[in-house]
């Protein structure tokens, strides 16, 4: 019975129609999945993870563990990691990815002494109430309360030299076996009346008197600095300029050396300055590597000093897949021999191989044969020559003698290693043949002549009777 595509509709289904693991809809009669129904042969189970109703639970056995670092900050409950959960030196750097443990992480009895555990944001914190250090706090010139165990180590305090300044003292508490030559500032001397801007001057024998002196500028050297407000700043007349080699790389701010300043003599080898922006550029052709490009499975040009290393280029196997190779490139000088008489074939499933060729060689051949029997139509004549009809001679030969192409091909069936091939050798190319017209019935056929190829052409200018034929003949080159 023929069944048209699209014939077996819902309605036409019955319900007996639905075995195990299918229901059918009772409204629109359909088939469906019942997975109440179902039961599988396999079952889900995991040494990683509770698995309930595994049983029969897939249709092959299903085993499930957790990946090494799936678990990431995003999987685990605040607070889920606990000093309990961790075997002893079980978690190392490698085990955690970066940045994974946060605030909200960390367990409160990791605060250990010294630490607390912020209520709020979960964050540690420094306790510095249960803290008590090893080291003491003293000095020999300041008073210090408090300063046992007040530090990691033993701290002695003592006053630097000059760091003591006017501000520090108080009025009326120095005497003068307190005071140190030199100690005395100019904010603790009376200079007395007189004019504006007088300095402390000293004579040849050393007695001290407030007096005006001359006042000179400051001056820009050689316009490396800007000088504001120089005028009348010095008890001399002062150049000031920057020292050839003075601006180190700590003067200079950050991003202060723009392309405009670059001198195109920065530019070395394998730089060049861009003429319009004065910006550097590697200028690949002045720069030659180390190292050479080179190899046996590929032609390289210009591989010489290509490189930073010395490179060796090959084709890794089985890298040239059919898509790597252009069509049509593959010669005969490319395909490794499979033996004498062999052709390349395909079998029933696509596998190509060699196989025994139906083709026989030139030497197994005789110089000559008579091409197998075919027929003229002569009847396409009515009266009227018909011209330039044409007969592959060659191929119509080939088609005789392969058995995929001859249906009306017999041959010894007996079964077994005397069994005849399905195909009877022939020559492998039209060009391996000379092609010859030795008789032909001059009252039905003319014009006759065959190409190099074996395509006959000739005109049927009258009907053929029952003597009348033609004598091929195919000679071996």
């Amino acid at each position: 019975m023929d069944v048209a595509n699209d014939a077996i509709t819902a309605a036409k289904i019955n319900a007996d129609v639905a075995g195990t693991g299918l229901i059918q809809n009772t409204t629109t009669g359909a088939l469906e999945v019942d997975v109440t129904g179902l039961s599988g042969d396999g079952n889900i189970t995991s040494t990683d993870l509770d698995v309930t109703g595994g049983t029969d639970a897939a249709f092959a056995d299903v085993t499930i563990n957790i990946k090494d670092g799936a678990v990431t900050t995003a999987k685990l409950a605040d607070d889920a990691v606990t000093n309990a959960k961790l075997a002893d030196d079980a978690v190392a750097t490698v085990n955690l990815i970066d940045d994974s443990v946060t605030a909200d992480k960390i367990n409160g009895d990791i605060a250990g002494a010294g630490l607390t555990q912020n209520a709020t944001t979960g964050a540690l914190e420094v306790d510095v109430t249960a803290l008590s250090g090893d080291g003491d706090i003293t000095s020999s010139h300041l008073n210090v309360t408090g300063g046992t165990d007040a530090a990691f180590n033993d701290v002695t305090l003592s006053i630097n030299d000059d760091v003591i300044n006017s501000d520090m003292i108080i009025d009326g508490t120095i005497a003068t076996e307190d005071i140190e030559n030199g100690a005395v500032t100019t904010a603790k001397m009376n200079a007395g009346t007189g004019a504006n801007g007088r300095i402390a001057m000293a004579d040849a024998s050393g007695n001290v008197s407030f007096n005006s002196v001359s006042t000179y500028n400051i001056s820009n050297g050689d316009s490396s600095i800007s000088v504001s407000g120089g005028n009348n700043a010095a008890l001399a007349n002062t150049s000031i300029s920057v020292n050839n080699g003075g601006i180190s790389t700590a003067k200079l701010a950050d991003d202060s050396v723009t392309a405009a300043k670059i001198n195109s003599d920065v530019a070395g080898n394998g730089i060049t300055q861009n003429a319009t922006t004065g910006a550097l550029e590697v200028d690949l052709t002045g720069l030659s590597g180390d190292g050479n490009i080179t190899s046996t499975d590929i032609d390289v040009t210009g591989g010489t000093g290509a490189a930073f290393n010395d490179v060796t280029l090959t084709i890794a196997d089985g890298a040239v897949t059919t898509d790597k190779i252009a069509d049509g490139t593959i010669t005969e000088a490319d395909i490794a021999s499979g033996g004498n008489n062999k052709t390349l074939t395909t079998d029933e499933s696509g596998n190509v191989g060699w196989t025994n060729s139906p083709v026989i060689p030139n030497s197994m051949m005789p110089k000559f044969f008579y091409m197998p029997a075919v027929i003229f139509d002569t009847s396409v004549y009515t009266g009227t020559p018909v011209t330039g009809i044409t007969r592959d001679l060659y191929q119509e030969y080939v088609n005789q003698f392969e058995g995929a192409s001859n249906p009306l091909m017999i041959k010894s069936d007996v079964g077994g290693a005397d069994e005849a091939p399905d195909d009877i050798p022939y020559l492998p190319t039209a060009e391996s043949l000379y092609y010859y017209i030795t008789y032909y019935d001059t009252a039905v056929f003319a014009n006759l002549s065959i190409d190099a190829n074996g395509v006959l052409s000739y005109d049927v200018i009258g009907s053929g009777t029952q003597t009348s034929y033609m004598n091929i003949v195919f000679v071996i080159k």
